[in-house]
C-alpha cells in the first residue's frame, strides 16, 4: 500500500505530530541498509522527500508482532539512511495490533547516558476510522489500514463497506487484495453481516497471505464458540483446529460448534 501511495507515510507522520519539511518531489530509496561489515539488512520501504537536495528520509516498517531484534536494527536503519542522505530521518512503524504498538513505541536505550532512539509508531489508537465512501476513495490505502486497525470494533462493518466500495474503482490486483484484507479484518458477526449485504460468500481470495489470515480467523471463531458453550478443547485439538486451512471444513465446524453438545459432534461429523 505504501508503494502504491507513498504520501500515506506522510499522512500518518502528520497525524502523529511529526513536522515535515517543504519538498518538491517524493521518491523511493534503495531499501538495502547495509553496515560497513558484510551484513545486509532490508527495511520494508524507504522513502525520500526531495527539495533542492534530500530533505527528509522515512524508513517504513510494517510490524505484525513483537521482535526484540528490531530494537537493534531500527536505530541502525535510521543512522544508515541519515548518513546516506545527509538529512533528517525517522523510522515509521505501522501495526494493527495495540500490544505491538505499545512495544514498538518504547524508547530504545543506545548505551550512552541520555541517548535513546524512539520510532514513530502508528497503531490502532492513531489510525482514523474511515467510514465514508468518499473519504475512502480519496485515500484507499488509509481506508485499508483503518479496517485492519478497527475491523473488530462495532464500527468495523461500516469501515469495511467504505473500503470495499473504494477498492472497486482501483486496478484489479489492488481491488482484490484490498477487498480480501477488509473482509479478513472483520470479526465473525461482521463478516456474516457483510455476506448478507454483498455477494461475497463465494469470493475467491487472491492473496495467499489473506487466505491464511481468513483460515486463522475462522479457526479462532470455532474455538471461541466452543469456549462460550463450555466445550473443553485440549492443546492438541486447538492445534488441529488452528492448523486447518480448508475454508469449507472450517465453515462446517463453525456451524456445528453453534449447536453441538460435545466436541466429537463438531470435528467428527
Amino acid at each position: 500500500m505504501f508503494r502504491h501511495r507513498p504520501t500515506l507515510a506522510l499522512e500518518l507522520l502528520s497525524n502523529a505530530g511529526v513536522a515535515l519539511p517543504a519538498y518538491r518531489a517524493i521518491r523511493f530509496e534503495d531499501s538495502t541498509l547495509s553496515q560497513a561489515v558484510p551484513v545486509e539488512r532490508y527495511a520494508d520501504l524507504v522513502i525520500e522527500l526531495e527539495a533542492d537536495q534530500p530533505a527528509f528520509g522515512i524508513v517504513v516498517e510494517v510490524q505484525l508482532s513483537t521482535d526484540p531484534d528490531k530494537h537493534y536494527s531500527w536505530p541502525l536503519y535510521a543512522a544508515t539512511l541519515r548518513s546516506r542522505l545527509r538529512a533528517p530521518v525517522c523510522v515509521l512503524v505501522v501495526t494493527a495490533d495495540a500490544t505491538v504498538a505499545a512495544w514498538a513505541g518504547t524508547a530504545i536505550e543506545l548505551g550512552t547516558p541520555g541517548c535513546t532512539f524512539v520510532p514513530v509508531v502508528v497503531g490502532p489508537g492513531t489510525v482514523p476510522r474511515v467510514t465514508k465512501i468518499e473519504q475512502a476513495r480519496q485515500a484507499p490505502e488509509l481506508a485499508v489500514l483503518s479496517v485492519l486497525a478497527h475491523g473488530g470494533e462495532d464500527i468495523g462493518l461500516d469501515i469495511a463497506l467504505a473500503t470495499i466500495a473504494a477498492a472497486a474503482g482501483l486496478d484489479n490486483e489492488r481491488a482484490a487484495l484490498y477487498t480480501d484484507l477488509a473482509y479478513a479484518a472483520l470479526n465473525h458477526a461482521a463478516r456474516a453481516a457483510l455476506e448478507e449485504d454483498m455477494d461475497i460468500r463465494n469470493w475467491e481470495w487472491k492473496s495467499p497471505f489473506v487466505k491464511k489470515w481468513v483460515a486463522f480467523g475462522k479457526a479462532e471463531d470455532v474455538l471461541a464458540i466452543l469456549d462460550a458453550r463450555g466445550i473443553h478443547t485440549d492443546e492438541e485439538t486447538r492445534a488441529r483446529i488452528r492448523g486447518c486451512t480448508d475454508p469449507v471444513v472450517l465453515d462446517h465446524w463453525v456451524r456445528r460448534a453453534a449447536t453441538a453438545d460435545a466436541l466429537a459432534d463438531v470435528l467428527d461429523a
